[in-house]
């Protein structure tokens, strides 16, 4: 592993894996996250020993070769940077002097064009190809790998680092002893021109014997600061760390106007070194004002309105390209003695569309106010019935109304001058209720118990295992750091299949629930699955007897054992016998319904009929008692002592959470 860059919008790691010539990628979300499906495989979340979901540069994640082509890399790769703005990942393929990117947008939204090159997305590798590469910077091919001192070409790439903010990528080019910055990758192309070079004098240059303020030697890792402009860069050969400071647009906002009236703003910047230009870029001014080359906007504005745009500060220095810095601004133009209303927005709870709390956050937010903001009015009905103005505050807490659903929360502000806003609203759904999950089959065994902990004994490891819920909700089962996933149809009925992996013979706990989109998960309940008649205890064994094992490989989604008597089915209870005070009644002979019974060590024997319509006959050592069974329990009335004080009852308690329950089937014929 050599380096990683986060996600932080996919929640994904991705991590370059240099000795094995690839690119890995881990859905880090929160763990126990809602089951999705990266690069076909199901994950909920990041865990210890998690599985990677995809692999960039190998065919599959058994491959480690080397080659220079359009789909691997002829090194392990040295770098990894995201770009949050295009939905791509640049890796520094360092031998080959070449930086590949790949197109890693959500394959759901299709395939994307990219260089000249269409690609689905992030998925996963077919047909023994790797995922290709969309674009190639450093070399006219993917097949060349010539190393140049040019603003196209590269000499041993190592670092890499992407600003969101300036649209822009910064590539340390050790073998050429300089940093090259390429704007503008939204509109990428292959062997594009850097714009501006750091640590050289030119792009022609590569010269590392001067240990200056200026030069740079061997630089790698690379670093930028967006919110101050500033590079920082590890000159490794100087035993160093240099920072460099950007042109930075200072200005912060600028004055309303009126119409017809005289209007001049100077923009204002710091840390260029060659001469400024400004411009506009995006968007456009109030009609009748104008921007000059030093940042000057003036003029008379003829129409009300509000206008945005975005300014570049462009430093040009010469040999060296220029760099620039850009920045968005508003201004307001109303017409002559006019006063503009105040606005509003909201967002609820950061724009989540789900809450499962009736106190959800509200942040409020206002523009164009003459004078201060001091009111503010919240409702969940649009006439504002039942609501009071109270206190200005960016946000707050609102309580919403009684009842799952969707919720829209209205607002409106006033200013110190009297004037109120327009209604501005945002809408969440409300979802209190956590889903339920139930397993109605596992294999062919059905009526199967519904509670927090079932216990059954089973002979398949692949058991596939049916139940119902919430409709089109996801399922998820986990074996310890295994994952399995489904989704529930339209009509709430699920049906998954444990395997790949397989589980094990022997005891297996496994984990399962329904989990909503608002994040409400069902109760926590377990399966356990003992598998392999060999690991069944001694007293399933005797009650069992006489019975012929059925090999697992011939019935592999059947119960047990096949019975004497074909399509019978037989419940057996786990009993604990106990005095009033709990205490386990040990080593007891017991007759119930005429058949006999052993309390073993523990206080336990194993019923296989119970019925709340029978009456028990019991004997307990020796003594005829007659017991009533109601309620899952039978009630014993032991006899009075010779003092006249009669026994306390004795109670016979059926555990209902891990009730321990074995189905008998009859073997299924082969054809």
């Amino acid at each position: 592993m050599y380096r990683i860059i986060y996600d932080s919008i996919h929640n994904r790691l991705y991590v370059a894996d240099m000795n094995n010539y690839r690119v890995l990628v881990f859905d880090v979300r929160a763990e126990g996250s809602i089951a999705s499906t990266l690069c076909d495989n199901v994950t909920t979340g990041i865990s210890n020993g998690m599985n990677a979901s995809c692999v960039i540069g190998q065919p599959d994640f058994i491959s480690s070769n080397s080659n220079t082509n359009q789909e691997s890399f002829s090194s392990g790769p040295r770098d990894v940077t995201y770009d949050f703005r295009n939905e791509m990942i640049y890796v520094a393929d360092s031998p080959s002097n070449r930086i590949l990117v790949f197109d890693v947008h959500d394959a759901n939204s299709g395939n994307k064009t990219i260089c000249g090159t269409t690609t689905p997305g992030l998925v996963m590798p077919s047909g023994g190809n790797g995922l290709l590469a969309s674009c190639i910077l450093g070399q006219d091919n993917f097949e060349n790998t010539n190393s140049n001192t040019t603003s196209e070409y590269l000499s041993t790439p190592r670092g890499l680092w992407y600003d969101e903010a300036d649209d822009s990528l910064y590539i340390s080019d050790l073998g050429n002893n300089r940093v090259l910055k390429f704007n503008n990758m939204a509109n990428i192309s292959n062997t594009m021109s850097a714009s501006f070079v750091v640590g050289q004098g030119d792009f022609e240059s590569s010269s590392s014997n001067n240990t200056s303020q200026f030069n740079l030697a061997c630089p790698n890792a690379v670093t930028f600061d967006s919110t101050n402009h500033r590079l920082y860069v590890s000159d490794n050969c100087n035993n160093r760390v240099m920072m460099f400071d950007f042109i930075s647009i200072t200005s912060n906002s600028f004055a309303d106007g009126s119409t017809n009236v005289a209007y001049s703003q100077a923009l204002t910047s710091e840390n260029s070194q060659g001469n400024v230009i400004y411009s506009i870029i995006n968007g456009s001014l109030p009609n009748g004002l104008n921007i000059s080359n030093s940042g000057v906007i003036s003029g008379i504005s003829t129409q009300a309105g509000t206008y945005t745009f975005t300014v570049l500060a462009t430093d040009d220095n010469g040999d060296m390209g220029m760099i620039s810095n850009n920045k968005q601004f508003t201004i307001l133009i109303t017409a002559s003695g006019e006063t503009p209303a105040p606005t509003a927005s909201l967002i609820i709870e950061s724009n989540n569309q789900y809450t499962i709390f009736k106190n959800v956050s509200v942040a409020i937010t206002t523009q164009y106010a003459i004078s201060s903001i001091n009111k503010m009015i919240l409702s969940e009905n649009q006439n504002f019935s039942n609501a009071n103005w109270e206190t200005y505050l960016p946000s707050k807490t609102f309580t919403l109304s009684t009842g799952d659903g969707l919720k829209t929360i209205y607002v409106k502000v006033k200013d110190e001058a009297g004037n109120t806003s327009d209604i501005a609203s945002d809408s969440i759904v409300l979802d209190t209720i956590a889903p339920y999950i139930k397993i109605t089959n596992i294999g062919l065994i059905s009526n199967i118990v519904d509670a927090p902990l079932i216990t059954y004994y089973f002979t398949s490891t692949n058991p596939v295992i049916k139940g119902i819920t919430e409709a089109n909700l996801p399922v998820v089962f986990k074996y310890g750091n295994q994952v399995y996933a489904t989704t529930a149809g339209s009509d709430g009925k699920f049906v998954i299949t444990l395997k790949d992996p397989s589980l094990v013979n022997g005891t297996s706990a496994i984990d399962y629930y329904a989990a909503d989109l608002a994040g409400n998960r069902s109760g926590a309940k377990q399966l356990i699955l003992i598998i392999g008649e060999r690991n069944f205890p001694d007293w399933v064994l005797q009650e069992l007897n006489p019975v012929k094992v059925v090999n697992n490989t011939d019935m592999p989604q059947t119960g047990v054992v096949e019975p004497i008597t074909p399509d019978s089915k037989a419940i057996l209870v786990k009993v604990l016998v106990t005095d009033d005070q709990g205490n386990p009644l040990i080593n007891a002979d017991i007759v119930i319904d005429g058949s006999s019974y052993k309390t073993d060590k523990e206080g336990y024997i194993n019923l296989t009929k119970f019925s709340d319509k029978s009456v028990a006959l019991i004997s307990i050592n020796n003594e005829k008692l007659t017991g009533t069974i109601k309620n899952n329990k039978i009630i014993v009335i032991l006899p009075k002592t010779g003092n006249g004080y009669p026994i306390l009852p004795i109670l016979i308690v059926i555990s209902l959470i891990g009730a321990l329950v074995i189905f008998f089937f009859k073997k299924q014929q082969k054809d």
